[in-house]
């Protein structure tokens, strides 16, 4: 049997190395020999360490090792990319029912910190109150972590930004709002810059586009070919005449008047 599972799951985040360790015992209680470890990953390294009673785990320990057992490290060099792929670990065994065993392999890394959505947007109506926008901060291997401030730049009149927790966390919240005074009717970006404690992820950057809407004016975006600012046709464009109803024909369009 394999503890903790029938599988070697090399899980990271980037610039770092991973490293994982697995169990390796017989069923029947005998001691464990391994003729051969072989990784068809060729950038994974394997060690392996027959337990003894000077290095076994404590009794009782979850997924413990026992003397027999042996213990198997893999190592994956330090990753550069994001991404994930797959292979395959074959050991051959003492063991005279399963003299051959072979268990799937998966490299996944992640981004150190991934910021979900990546981009934030605002909608304001003038006269009424703009719903804040959050972004989650999540550790790539779920560790704690603290994000130490946050600074809005760029384009975003009326804006203003805030961690939701002093707390370290494996996630951390960036709340946007608006508020006060709002500018004229228009799109502003920007961006929301966020100091955290992690090696390799001291600043994440999260674009933040604010869209404020003259009173009465529907919150869409501008028909394509139309200039003017968003949820704002530009000076002169005609308005879109309404769709026929089921079953019925749409009217003619008039002839442009002529000039006088």
């Amino acid at each position: 049997m394999v503890l903790p599972g029938p599988m070697v799951n090399l899980l990271g985040v980037l610039g770092e190395n991973i490293t994982r360790t697995l169990v390796v015992r017989r069923g029947d209680g005998k001691p464990l020999e391994l003729t051969r470890v072989e990784v068809t990953d060729p950038s994974v390294q394997v060690a392996q360490v027959k337990v003894t009673a000077e290095n076994a785990d404590p009794e009782g320990a979850p997924y413990g090792a026992r003397p027999g057992d042996i213990r198997l490290t893999f190592t994956a060099p330090v990753a550069n990319q994001v991404g994930s792929r797959s292979g395959n670990v074959k050991f051959s065994t003492n063991h005279p029912e399963k003299p051959e065993l072979t268990l799937p392999m998966a490299i996944n890394i992640q981004p150190v910190v991934r910021v979900t959505p990546s981009r934030v947007g605002l909608r304001w109506q003038i006269g009424a109150a703009a719903t804040p926008v959050r972004a989650n901060l999540a550790h790539g291997v779920s560790r704690s972590f603290r994000a130490t401030g946050v600074e809005l730049t760029g384009d975003l009149p009326s804006c203003t930004a805030r961690i939701a927790s002093d707390k370290a966390a494996a996630v951390q919240v960036v709340e946007i709002a608006a508020s006060g005074e709002p500018p004229e009717p228009g799109v502003y970006n920007g961006a929301a810059k966020v100091k955290t404690d992690v090696p390799g992820a001291a600043e994440l950057e999260i674009p933040v586009t604010l869209r404020v809407f003259a009173p009465g004016a529907a919150p869409v975006a501008p028909r394509s070919g139309v200039g003017g600012r968003l949820g704002t046709p530009a000076a002169g464009a005609p308005a879109p005449a309404p769709p026929p109803a089921t079953g019925q024909t749409a009217p003619p369009t008039p002839p442009a008047p002529s000039a006088k």
